[in-house]
This record gives structure tokens, sequence and C-alpha cells, in this order.
């Protein structure tokens, strides 16, 4: 199913190319509904958003350097080497990074350029009252704030 997959070596040969020679799969049913390329890209938004979540989870959990044990690697076809927490973290965010790139060619502009530093300041602000919030409720030990 994937070899033809591994056949498309450029962008022109995917673009003349139908999902069904691309992929190898056999013709979707007509009366089957789907849904435009906004939708879709907004779907993988929220998936690759809950993918950073989750990310940044097991970093918490388990560490930004933590990797895979290589003993259990192979259990789950993964190369000896892992990437660690943070690694992930880096993939999944750049993987968000691309989509909001992609809605943005489709005329999705999120408008996220680190050009805009009244907005980022405005935003680390808030972040810093809820900081303080945090501390006051004992979740952050105190004088943490002062390093935003």
């Amino acid at each position: 199913m994937f070899h033809r997959i591994n056949a498309v070596h450029n962008r022109d040969d995917f673009n003349t190319m139908s999902n069904t020679e691309v992929l190898g799969l056999p013709d979707p049913d007509p009366t089957r509904k789907g849904m435009d390329i906004k939708t879709y890209l907004l779907t993988k938004l929220v998936e690759e958003a809950l993918e950073i979540a989750k990310a940044g989870s097991k970093a918490i959990t388990f560490g930004l350097g933590e990797r895979l044990d290589p003993q259990y690697a192979h259990k789950f076809g993964l190369s000896q080497i892992t990437p660690t927490n943070q690694d992930r973290m880096r993939s999944e965010i750049m993987d968000l990074l691309t989509i909001i790139d992609l809605l943005g060619a489709q005329g999705v502009e999120l408008d996220i350029c680190h050009g805009h530093s009244h907005e980022t300041k405005a935003r680390a602000v808030k972040v810093a009252r809820y900081a303080l919030y945090s501390e006051h409720c004992g979740t952050l030990w105190p004088g943490e704030t002062s390093k935003l």
C-alpha cells in the first residue's frame, strides 16, 4: 500500500497524482461526505496542540532529558537511540507551526509572528499574573514569578 508514497519524489509528482494513486487506496465512496481542507487543518491543529500537551506532561513527569530505555525501544519498533522528552516537545511544536503555516496558505491567518512584541508583552503580563496567583495558592514556589 505505501510503495506508491515512496514513489513520489517531488511535489510536482504529488500534485499530478490522484489521492488513490499516491496512497494506493481504492477509489473512495462518492456518497461519503468529507470535510474541506480548512476543517481538516483545524482538526490537525487541535491534534497537534494535544500532542504538545502530552509531550509536556511527560517532560514534567519523567524529566526533559528522559529517553525510552534502549532495552525497551525494540519492543516498540524504535531505534536504540530514542529522542528525549525535550526533543519530542520541539518536534510537536514544529508540527503545530507547520499546520499554522498551512492554515495561513488557506486564508486562515493566525498571525503569530514574533514581531508582535506589544501582544507578546501583554501575554507575558497575563502569564505573570497567573504565576503570582499560583504562588498565592502554593503551587509555585515563592519568588519564582520574579524569574519571568
